[in-house]
């Protein structure tokens, strides 16, 4: 177990680096010593979805919420995992589900934000952008930049106002 700590604790410092092919090295070692570990699987979807390999992260986030149901990162990531596969409707589902599990954690409410702003939903982006701002306002920027995206989508569309 204690190697196992010190393998994800050298994982997080390489993510924080930026070295994110040499973390995922990591991790994958960490997870073999102990498979169950729902922290390691999700940096593993984390790390997977950012390397482009989203069926390898939708398994890692799948097999986390196995082993923690009301984990709601290991949700955020599935959603974000099930869209990016061609699965949106099953991915906004995810993407609820992590905010019923937590409700104040902004990056599912934004997260679900930029899904449907992405899918044309603008009504309903517009209403998890302004959420978002309400959990947290000190990451109103983020909402800005959302809402700017949609305001442009809008004017391309030849249509007034957000």
């Amino acid at each position: 177990m204690m190697e196992t700590d010190n393998l994800k604790r050298i994982g997080r410092s390489l993510v924080t680096s930026g070295r994110h092919g040499d973390a995922l090295a990591i991790f994958e070692k960490a997870l073999q010593r102990d498979p169950e570990d729902v922290q390691t699987l999700d940096m593993l979807g984390f790390l997977y979805y950012g390397a482009g390999s989203f069926e390898r992260a939708r398994s890692c986030c799948e097999r986390s919420i196995e082993l923690a149901p009301t984990n709601h990162y290991a949700h955020k990531g599935l959603g974000l995992c099930l869209v990016k596969l061609g699965q949106p409707e099953e991915g906004i589902a995810a993407l609820k589900r992590s905010i019923e599990l937590e409700p104040g954690y902004f990056d599912s409410r934004h997260d679900l934000a930029v899904t449907l702003l992405e899918l044309g939903r603008l009504d309903e982006a517009r209403d998890c952008f302004e959420a978002a701002r309400r959990v947290d306002p000190t990451r109103s920027f983020a909402v800005d930049r959302g809402l700017a995206r949609m305001r442009k989508l809008l004017r391309g569309r030849g249509l007034e106002g957000v």
